[in-house]
């Protein structure tokens, strides 16, 4: 019995020790801060407004393309001309916060178009979360400011009234908890509107692919914020290409000189704006900065960034605008 104590003492002392080696051999090792973790460029999914799928279900099958974008299927709503007279093609990208069927604008504008002579091709574009980021931190620095302005105002009354007790921290109200990293709040597929850029221009290059192209021509269109990101798109585009822009403005967090970018395009431009767009875009074109001398500017058309599907004054503007530009250069 005794004998046998002996052995599983041994035993016991062989385990321990191989513990404490182990032990000694990973205090050795450097810990690897978690945090310290680069994310990916492009870590999540690409958040639609309207879920492509979804959106499928209310348009018939034969009006519908894929394109893959950066591994995710996006769709394009497709209408064919429907007039005697077939004019080209219109490649339209929606506004923020939209989609191809859209009633404010995109989406009546399309069937006029179509109604008048066009094949119309529209985009169903992501939205960029990197806007959504940026004012997420911004908004947590200015609570954060916010409340040690309000400590420090505290602080200040209570030596005024002469009550300068030392406060024990124990007692002191705690201090709210810190809020949940901006980037876990607010994760999106584009950390920089760099990268929103060139996943907008491959839009518009797969979309292109969708286009039959012919003597005909065709037009980009574009609304809002979509149509500073379509700038870049004109790279693979004829100069001779028409461009419509309807209600333009400069997104939250612009990436190029715009002034610049303006003086460089050679393309008919027709801009359509309400009367009281202000706006930083509008307000260059009104300057002339634009290249191209076939332009047309337009502000009293257009009525609460809306079109009626019943009123196709603009898309009989723009099929005549098109119209004359094609016969000055014959």
């Amino acid at each position: 019995m005794k004998t046998f104590y002996l052995v599983k003492q041994t035993f016991t002392f062989i385990i321990l020790a191989s513990a404490l080696t182990a032990t000694a051999e990973q205090s050795d090792v450097e810990s690897v801060d978690p945090s310290a973790e680069t994310l990916p460029e492009q870590s999540a999914k690409i958040r639609f407004i309207a879920a492509p799928k979804k959106l499928a279900l209310n348009i018939d099958n034969k009006s519908i393309s894929w394109i893959n974008v950066l591994n995710e299927q996006h769709l394009v709503f497709k209408r064919s001309f429907k007039s005697r007279i077939y004019r080209g093609n219109v490649i339209l990208f929606h506004a923020p916060g939209e989609n191809p069927l859209h009633n404010r604008l995109i989406n009546p504008l399309s069937s006029q178009m179509s109604d008048l002579g066009w094949n119309t091709f529209s985009s169903n574009i992501g939205f960029p979360d990197f806007q959504r980021k940026i004012k997420t931190v911004e908004t947590i620095e200015q609570n954060q400011s916010s409340q040690q302005d309000s400590e420090q105002q505290a602080l200040s009354e209570q030596k005024a009234t002469g009550n300068e007790e030392p406060v024990n921290p124990q007692e002191s109200d705690k201090p709210e908890p810190e809020p949940e990293s901006a980037i876990n709040k607010t994760e999106g597929f584009f950390k920089t509107d760099s990268s929103f850029q060139e996943y907008f221009s491959l839009i518009c290059q797969e979309t292109l692919k969708l286009v039959k192209i012919t003597e005909e021509p065709t037009i980009i269109l574009a609304d809002g914020e979509a149509a500073y990101w379509m700038l870049d798109c004109l790279k693979q585009m004829s100069p001779n290409t028409p461009i419509v822009i309807i209600e333009p403005s400069v997104p939250f967090f612009a990436y190029q000189k715009l002034d610049s970018t303006l003086e460089s395009i050679d393309n008919p431009i027709f801009t359509l704006a309400t009367e009281n767009n202000d706006d930083y875009f509008v307000e260059l074109i009104k300057q002339q900065k634009l290249r191209s001398t076939k332009r047309r500017f337009n502000q009293s058309a257009l009525i609460n960034s809306k079109i009626n599907i019943e009123n196709t004054t603009i898309a009989k503007l723009i099929t005549g605008w098109v119209k004359n530009i094609n016969s000055e250069s014959q």
